[in-house]
């Protein structure tokens, strides 16, 4: 009996006209933001990303970690909408 195997609609060349073509449409974006806009809140967010994942992957001892940090930091606090959240609130 003959194997009846199907293409992953992900493997079409039509997506991968689509990759390319939202690629192309990226790159002016990001070169706009980059030397238009104020992008110094993206450093905030790559480490809050690269410690969100180390915690989740290191767990316990990443939260311990996390735990450990925020009591070393007491003064700091974020203001959101007038709002001061220090490390009590964000933990």
């Amino acid at each position: 009996m003959a194997e009846l195997t199907s293409a992953r609609w992900w493997n079409s060349p039509l997506v991968g006209k689509l990759h390319l073509f939202a690629a192309f449409a990226v790159i002016p974006l990001l070169l706009h933001l980059a030397f238009e806009e104020d992008v110094t809140w993206l450093a905030g967010v790559a480490m809050f990303v690269a410690i969100f994942t180390l915690t989740l992957i290191r767990w316990p001892y990443g939260a311990l970690s996390v735990v450990i940090a925020a009591s070393a930091i007491p003064v700091y606090f974020v203001e959101i909408s007038g709002w001061k959240a220090d490390r009590k609130s964000v933990v």
